[in-house]
């Protein structure tokens, strides 16, 4: 089983590309460490982010990002138990949604258009995550 944890968070100032870049790099080589896949999303100062993996190994890290100053109101938005992974290929995957780091591997620009999370259930969220993983729902 996999325990899946989705969380959206602000960030406490704005992110520059320099900054997504080093968040992204500092994210995947620690990921990797922990059997932690997941995809990360930024739009206008707003992360959004799912986690997936070994339920201790993913609370952990959760509750390392939690106390991360660089972003503040962190808000569980799903937790689920799945069968498989919706993220397996990658250690994180990334999308500025601003759209300015096209060229950066893993970057996807599908949500140039999406608002963000709805809630804990929302369709426009489950949605967001059937465009980025391998949904077996």
């Amino acid at each position: 089983m996999i325990y899946s944890l989705a969380y959206e968070s602000q960030a406490s100032v704005p992110f520059t590309e320099p900054d997504l870049l080093d968040l992204l790099d500092q994210s995947r080589t620690n990921n990797a460490g922990r059997g932690v896949t997941g995809i990360l999303l930024y739009r206008q100062g707003t992360f959004l982010q799912v986690l997936e993996g070994p339920r201790e190994k993913v609370e952990e890290l959760y509750a390392t990002i939690s106390a991360d100053t660089r972003h503040h109101a962190v808000d569980t938005v799903l937790v689920e138990d799945r069968q498989e992974r919706r993220f397996p290929d990658w250690t994180m995957g990334f999308a500025d949604v601003d759209g300015h780091l096209g060229d950066v591997d893993g970057f996807n620009d599908v949500l140039s258009s999406v608002q963000g999370p709805d809630g804990e259930d929302s369709p426009q969220f489950r949605q967001l995550l059937a465009l980025f993983g391998n949904e077996d729902d």
